[in-house]
């Protein structure tokens, strides 16, 4: 018998923000965990990251997280991530990605991807009770 105020899942919900092809979400369903969904702005990720989770509940469009002002927005239930993870884009970070735009003459300070991981501390700060996992490259 479930008592009043448990919860009816028999695995922890995972939400992949910037999931890519599904590296995290692999991690994480190998864990047991339920992956429910991925978002990511790339196409060819999303459509690999739908293959490769069929029964995911969500089935995202591919979108910038930064347009995405509320997981409302997803038709989520409340309550139903557990567990947020995210892996922004790390080409700004890592030492290839850094000598790479340098070499392009790309200016390092206004690349958007220098602050998309702040995407990522927002929807942690918005989902009461949540665990998240946050991956970053830092010296590659």
């Amino acid at each position: 018998m479930i008592e009043e105020g448990t919860s009816r899942k028999t695995k922890p919900t995972v939400l992949d923000i910037f999931c890519g092809a599904g590296g995290m979400s692999l991690g994480f369903k190998e864990a047991g965990c339920q992956i429910l969904g991925g978002i990511d702005q790339n196409c060819y990720a999303i459509d690999t990251h739908h293959k490769n989770f069929p029964t995911a509940r969500l089935k995202l469009a591919p979108q910038d997280i930064r347009d995405l002002h509320d997981l409302d927005q997803l038709c989520l239930n409340p309550g139903e991530v557990d567990i947020l993870v995210g892996g922004p884009p790390c080409q700004v970070f890592s030492r290839v990605g850094i000598g790479k735009m340098r070499k392009l003459g790309r200016d390092l300070e206004s690349d958007h991807r220098n602050y998309l991981y702040t995407e990522l501390v927002r929807f942690v700060a918005k989902i009461p009770d949540e665990k998240s996992s946050f991956k970053s490259k830092t010296d590659s």
